[in-house]
């Protein structure tokens, strides 16, 4: 079974927090799914966030995770932070007929940016962000794609990214280079390893600059920009922080939150 992002806040925070019992994501009618199936509910370009499911269950790593995140919100001064469910650990992007892109696998030493499946997935709940911008998730998706099918970027344990993830100057500069490099296959040249939500934020920044780029050839990163709910610097973003400014989205009404979806039991 596919364990994604486990290792997230673990070196930053163990020291600073406890094992008490944690519990599971509330419970909502969820709509269950499996490959076949995925394609009435889901669509191409969805940003899934993972969960725990009714019946997985938590390793130590994983709740040193969201336990960690869970103390990460409450010391935060980001609003945005504040509207977050610390308890999610992972992020995908839907890309149709029950096929994922995201950077993942069964250990470090064969995990990667690749395509996956919802099925990979089973047991596992996820809730379901969708932007307005339809032209804009298939745009992200077909980046996706082009950077998952080689499997030349490799999975990134993000041990420490418990950092200031606002889209200032570093960011708008890995921005440019996501664009730049939305056509390349593998994705850009220089990234060799990617994290989870890092490579979904990443293919939604290429889309977005790509087209920036289209109008303007010679855009100097200083000028880059990005919609609210992906205006963030993605190699310092957790799936936690990714979720939160999503949901913040979601009020603004620049994204949907199309529901949650249990990916039926093997």
């Amino acid at each position: 079974m596919i364990h994604a992002c486990h290792s997230l806040f673990v070196t930053a925070l163990a020291l600073i927090v406890t094992l008490s019992a944690l519990a599971q994501p509330p419970r909502t009618r969820e709509a269950v799914i499996d490959g076949a199936s995925a394609d009435a509910v889901l669509k191409r370009g969805d940003v899934l966030v993972k969960f725990l499911g009714p019946n997985t269950p938590i390793t130590a790593t994983e709740k040193i995770t969201m336990e960690g995140q869970e103390v990460f919100q409450r010391f935060s001064g980001d609003i945005d932070l504040k509207k977050g469910d610390p308890r999610c650990f992972h992020v995908a992007i839907y890309l149709g007929g029950g096929k994922t892109a995201e950077a993942n696998g069964g250990d470090v030493t064969t995990a990667c940016v690749g395509p996956f499946t919802i099925d990979d997935h089973a047991g596992y709940v996820f809730q379901v962000f969708r932007p307005a911008d339809a032209r804009l998730a298939d745009a992200a998706a077909k980046v996706a794609e082009t950077w998952a099918n080689p499997r030349r970027m490799k999975y990134l344990v993000p041990a420490v990214v418990v950092k200031n993830a606002s889209f200032g100057p570093l960011a708008r500069i890995e921005a440019l280079t996501y664009g730049k490099a939305a056509d390349m296959a593998g994705g850009p040249p220089d990234v060799k390893k990617m994290f989870c939500s890092e490579f979904v934020l990443a293919s939604y920044q290429a889309a977005f600059v790509k087209e920036l780029l289209a109008k303007n050839p010679s855009l100097q990163a200083v000028d880059v920009t990005a919609p609210y709910g992906i205006n963030l610097q993605a190699s310092h973003s957790s799936p936690f922080a990714f979720q939160s400014h999503l949901t913040a989205a979601v009020a603004k009404g620049l994204w949907q939150k199309a529901g949650a979806v249990l990916v039926k039991a093997k």
